[in-house]
């Protein structure tokens, strides 16, 4: 994976968005390591490194496994989601690549333990 400059331009849906990082915040987005943690301000970017990285992390995989944006709250996870479509194009928030909060991939994978026994069998549903 290559590193970004400190500004970068992607091509969504025929359009050109520019974002703009420091080079701190380029490093950050898209670092090779598996997690990465940003302490910082208010308003200093952190959710704008987030869908960048997202976007990387999305775009740069060679193997199967989804992304997963993580939140704690519903505005948050909500405003991730946004910038994130905003910056890569609704194809990048799809089918194996999500954003939630905690609570909600908690309820999901819940679900999806009771829908399914280990054989694959189904044990019960819940709605």
């Amino acid at each position: 994976m290559t590193r970004p400059a400190s500004s970068s331009v992607s091509r969504v849906s025929g359009h050109q968005q520019t974002i703009r990082l420091t080079d701190e915040q380029a490093l950050a987005a898209a670092a090779e390591d598996q997690f990465v943690n940003i302490v910082s301000v208010p308003g200093s970017g952190k959710t704008t490194v987030a869908a960048e990285r997202f976007g990387y992390e999305r775009y740069g995989r060679t193997d199967a496994r989804g992304v997963l944006g993580l939140s704690f709250t519903r505005s948050a996870a909500a405003e991730l989601n946004a910038r994130i479509v905003s910056r890569w194009g609704s194809g990048c928030v799809a089918f194996l690549h999500w954003v939630s909060t905690f609570d909600e991939l908690h309820v999901r994978l819940f679900q999806l333990l009771l829908d399914k026994s280990i054989d694959g069998s189904t044990i019960f549903i819940v709605r």
